[in-house]
């Protein structure tokens, strides 16, 4: 939709789209079966302004800069803006160059329960080098392919390039052991998905689903659609894993451990350093980790760091973790070497 209206200054305007997004509120409070959010791209016109489509064209830019965001939200045009967002579709460019060539960079960041010595998994750590030299993490790519940066296909080249080395680890009769994969509710949500994933995994390159787990983020499962939960139903079905990711970032996926069949959850360090000395945190993690064990599923805390970060995690009750003060991530070779072979 397209709104041209007059205003006086600019505080008018913005007062005019906060009591918008305030209405919109108190419509889903008013009517429990209605969902949605709206992201809304502003241009203030100028005087010199003559070209209706550069107008519309430039509010849509500040609409795409905060596309993905849950909830209601709008953003006002700036000249930065348009330079940020150019440079964002430079990056979508070179990462789809990347997958083209196959020049992406798969590490693996060993996975341990209770001791370094004891690896049980391993995390794909997918990097991209720019044309700048500086190199492009994952968490940044979810964050474009969540914008709608046209990356659909990022997690499923991911997971085929996974499959690959694993289908070649078994080959060389190497141990197998899980693998996670981050991927986003999105994708998950596209048509076929789980038909994709399971002809990658066990079609082409005859393995079994239980070594793929999937990481989603906790904050996916607040505005879960149906095709979502049919997706992750499916997986567990077909005996892939599940795991909510960065969990307690915000304590909405509980109510999602026991209405859907994940199998897992997983904490962050990076939050852990926020909350460490936060006592009712404290209580309320580690009661989530006893519940999630009575269910049956598995508790895994990442992005460890610190010794303090590995206490704390310890101290709320995970047994299996992940970070960089056990093993950094390795290249496929490495790993292999290191962990698989006999």
């Amino acid at each position: 939709f397209v709104v041209l209206f007059q205003y006086g200054t600019h505080k008018e305007l913005v007062n005019a789209m906060s009591a918008v997004v305030r209405h919109q509120q108190v419509v889903e409070a008013e009517e429990d079966n209605i969902d949605f959010g709206s992201t809304v791209g502003v241009y203030l016109i100028q005087q010199e302004d003559q070209e209706l489509l550069e107008m519309l064209e430039k509010a849509d830019l500040a609409r795409r800069s905060i596309k993905g965001l849950r909830g209601n939200h709008y953003a006002i045009y700036t000249e930065d803006m348009e330079e940020q967002l150019s440079r964002e579709d430079e990056m979508v460019g070179e990462i789809r160059r990347a997958m083209d060539e196959h020049s992406v960079e798969i590490s693996y960041l060993p996975r341990i329960r209770g001791d370094k010595d004891h690896v049980i998994g391993c995390k794909a750590i997918p990097r991209i080098l720019m044309k700048d030299g500086q190199y492009f993490e994952y968490t940044q790519i979810m964050h474009l392919m969540e914008r709608g940066a046209q990356l659909e296909e990022f997690s499923f080249y991911l997971l085929q390039e996974v499959a690959d080395n694993i289908g070649a680890w078994k080959a060389k009769g190497n141990q197998v052991i899980p693998v996670s994969l981050e991927m986003t509710a999105s994708q998950l949500s596209t048509r076929h998905a789980v038909e994709r994933i399971h002809n990658i995994v066990v079609e082409q390159n005859k393995l079994e689903p239980v070594d793929f787990i999937f990481e989603i983020p906790e904050r996916f499962f607040a505005d879960a659609t149906t095709a979502f939960e049919v997706a992750i139903r499916n997986l567990t079905n077909l005996g892939y894993q599940v795991v909510i990711s960065r969990f307690g970032a915000d304590h909405t996926a509980v109510n999602s451990m026991r209405r859907l069949p994940v199998t897992g959850i997983k904490f962050h360090g990076e939050y852990f350093s926020e909350h460490m000395i936060n006592e009712k945190d404290t209580v309320i993690f580690r009661k989530t980790v006893e519940m999630a064990k009575e269910m049956g599923l598995t508790v895994t805390c990442g992005g460890i760091h610190t010794r303090l970060q590995e206490e704390y995690a310890k101290k709320i009750g995970c047994d299996v973790f992940e970070g960089v003060i056990y093993y950094g991530a390795m290249k496929n070779v490495v790993f292999e070497k290191c962990f698989l072979s006999e």
